[in-house]
Formats: C-alpha cells, sequence, structure tokens
C-alpha cells in the first residue's frame, strides 16, 4: 500500500490493527557504515560561528557531531515534500506520518576520531500506543568503532495520523542561571545544518519557520563547550518540550549543579521552556 493509503488506514484502524502494527515495531533493527571525515566537522564548526583550525585525523568529535554522519541515502523520489519517512526510514511507521522527536539520551563511552570507522546499530526499543491516537517509539542507536562501544543513544519520538495537532503546556524555565547566551538563529544557518546532515525534514522545517531539534540540543550542548570547554560530556538526557520558531530571539542558559552535573535549556521569544537537558561531566 502507498503512503497515502497507509495514512486513510490509520485513521480507522481498530484497536487490534494498532497492537499488530506495534508488534510489526517492536524489534525492527537497522545498520549503517560510516567513517568519521574532517571535512563535516570543519563545516560544523563555520555553521555554530567557531573559528577554529581544520580538523586533523585523530581529532575527537565534539558531542552530538556523529548526527551529521549515516546520511539517509534515499532518492529524491522516495522522499515525501516535507522530508518525512527521510531519517531512520526503517524502523519508522508508515502509518503515523506526523513524527516529532520529543528527546534524547546519550551516554559517550571513549571518542570517536576523525578517520575511525564506525558501526551504527539501532532497533526499535519500545513502541507503545497513545491513548489521543499515535504511538510513543523509542529507538536506540549503538555507535560502535575499534575499540568498542563508544556511544550510546535513545532518541523519544511520538507519531501521529497526519494532520494531528497536539497541544503543549507551558513550563516555566530555572529561575537562575550561571552563564547564558541570546541568539537569533536565521535561515542561513538552518539550512547549513539541514544540508551537513543531509536531512530533507530539516531543511523542511526551516522553509515552515521551525528550528530543527537537532539543531537546537547542538546549540544547547555548544553553549556547555563556550562557555565550560575543559569539560568533557560523559552524558546527556535532552527534553524537547516545545517546537521554536526560527528567525525570533532563542535564549540558551546553563547552571551549574554541583561536581560533575549542570542543567542546560532553551528559551522561545516569549520566554517558554522549549528545550531541557541534564548533562553529566567530567570537569
Amino acid at each position: 500500500m502507498d503512503a497515502p493509503g497507509l495514512r486513510r488506514q490509520a485513521c480507522r484502524m481498530t484497536d487490534d490493527d494498532v497492537q499488530a502494527a506495534l508488534r510489526r515495531l517492536r524489534g525492527r533493527s537497522t545498520q549503517r557504515v560510516d567513517e568519521v571525515t574532517a571535512a563535516p566537522l570543519a563545516a560544523l564548526a563555520a555553521t555554530l560561528d567557531h573559528a577554529e583550525r581544520p580538523p586533523l585525523p585523530g581529532d575527537a568529535l565534539p558531542p552530538l557531531a556523529h548526527w551529521l554522519f549515516f546520511w539517509p541515502l534515499r532518492t529524491t523520489s522516495g522522499v515525501e515534500r516535507d522530508g518525512e519517512a527521510d531519517r531512520h526510514a526503517e524502523l519508522l511507521p508508515p502509518e503515523w506520518p506526523q513524527r516529532q522527536w520529543t528527546g534524547v539520551r546519550l551516554r559517550f563511552h571513549h571518542a570517536l576520531r576523525v578517520g575511525d570507522e564506525m558501526l551504527r546499530q539501532s532497533r526499535v526499543q519500545q513502541a507503545q500506543a497513545l491513548p489521543e491516537g499515535g504511538v510513543r517509539l523509542t529507538l536506540r542507536h549503538e555507535i560502535t568503532n575499534a575499540q568498542g562501544l563508544a556511544l550510546e543513544e535513545e532518541q523519544d519520538l511520538v507519531c501521529r495520523a497526519a494532520g494531528a495537532r497536539p497541544g503543549t503546556t507551558p513550563q516555566p524555565a530555572p529561575a537562575e542561571a550561571h552563564f547564558a547566551r541570546l541568539l537569533t538563529p536565521g535561515a542561513v544557518l538552518l539550512f547549513r545544518y539541514a544540508a551537513l546532515r543531509f536531512d530533507s525534514q530539516a531543511a523542511h522545517d526551516g522553509a515552515t519557520g521551525l528550528l530543527p531539534p537537532a539543531l537546537l540540543a547542538t546549540l544547547a550542548v555548544d553553549l556547555l563547550r563556550r562557555e565550560r570547554p575543559d569539560t568533557a560530556l560523559h552524558a546527556l538526557d535532552c527534553t524537547l518540550l516545545r517546537p521554536v520558531p526560527a528567525g525570533q530571539p532563542l535564549r540558551l542558559a546553563g547552571r551549574d549543579d554541583g561536581p560533575g552535573h549542570r542543567t542546560l535549556w532553551a528559551q522561545d521569544a516569549a520566554g517558554r521552556l522549549a528545550l531541557r537537558a541534564h548533562a553529566e561531566c567530567a570537569d
């Protein structure tokens, strides 16, 4: 069945249909190989306004730069107009084509370095039906190099039928920040980042005026690197609370919570909390 047919089917699925779709999802897996190359890292540094020397063989990836690799090389005709079904297409349910990235948890075991051969193994770890319709998925990714397991990542997504418009409840931002940065992410930043990831959906989000979630998380972690440059990130637990319009002021902030622990967050132009993250670090 084609994608439009699956969308129409999702609107009239029975409980048995939903459970059958969930059984098909659970345990679904895929793997990709890639090599850490210097050019994307240099381009990311320029995109984030860092004037750095070009990366050399053996240099470590900055946190979250692994998202620049393992490109989803689908033909243009295989990608829908909004870029959906592009990244992790093999793992996602076609019955619920509207996907929302809601959080990510990462644990860094050792550095990936320029020149490393990488293997990413991915699977659907959890798939649950939502009372209001749609499903909640957790995708697990493990990236290994010659030294073994380098990185573990769990991504949370909510998948709904086309046209669904879930509401959001504003949450207050932390009262005290020890460091902060105000910027206005514009079209150049958004499209550069989307191009670095070969990410059709991020390009579409940028065209429609939304900041891609991966870029928002990257900007929050970049703030930590700017303000605490000697900190090594060991783990990150990040929750996306609401979409952020592009072209409007964005406040990134952080707080030292004690040895090895920091809170990071992002606020939209209205001061509403858009992203919250807890970082475990080695100082």
